[in-house]
């Protein structure tokens, strides 16, 4: 977990590992474990998090599954990769709630996401000792997988910064790196290292 005080308001900016994220999204409430998925495997804001419907999930050719966010920031429509076991999830879930058309598979708020997440960052927090948790937010768990997606490790090759970009719908790379990115742990400048072949 890296923290990094805000500039302009109390708190602190959280980026969160991998496993961090496994452990935040662990939860029994089915609810909890889609909208922390939608926000910390997909990126999306708690806007569109709350907003997505079982006709949001599209499986393409290759077996793959998207989230299409109509309504993204700034209206801009983007399609974003999701786990397979996130999409049929949320299509199962749909199915058993008998919902229809685009009513969205969330039953509740962005801000009762907000306190959703804040309430699982509290118990984390208890749990484990460790008071960075009561620090996360919703946008924590976008920027953790912002940072995550372009990440090199032993089992994560990362992807470009211009395809988390688009996934992410940040239009600018100043914008991304400077809000998004968190500082490379000595793990990931090793790896990064082993690319340079006079290192």
């Amino acid at each position: 977990m890296q923290l990094e005080a805000h500039e302009e308001k109390d708190g602190f900016k959280v980026w969160l590992t991998d496993s961090e994220i496994e452990e935040f999204c662990d939860v029994d409430d089915i609810d909890d474990r889609i909208s922390s998925a939608l926000m910390a495997r997909c990126g999306l804001r708690s806007k569109e998090a709350k907003d997505v419907s079982k006709d949001d999930v599209v499986k393409l050719e290759d077996g793959t599954y998207r989230i299409r966010v109509w309504q993204g920031k700034g209206a801009k429509y983007r399609e974003v990769p999701a786990p397979r076991w996130l999409a049929d999830t949320i299509t199962t879930t749909a199915d058993a709630r008998d919902l229809h058309g685009g009513e969205s598979v969330i039953p509740y708020s962005k801000r009762t996401i907000l306190r959703r997440v804040i309430a699982r960052g509290e118990e984390l927090a208890e749990e484990r000792g460790e008071e960075g948790w009561k620090y996360v937010r919703p946008h924590d768990l976008r920027r953790s997988w912002g940072t995550l997606l372009v990440s090199k490790d032993d089992e994560n090759q990362g992807v470009s910064p211009r395809t988390a970009m688009e996934w992410g719908g940040w239009d600018d790379w100043r914008t991304f790196r400077d809000r998004y990115l968190g500082k490379l742990t000595h793990d990931q400048e090793a790896k990064e290292m082993e690319s340079v072949s006079w290192l």
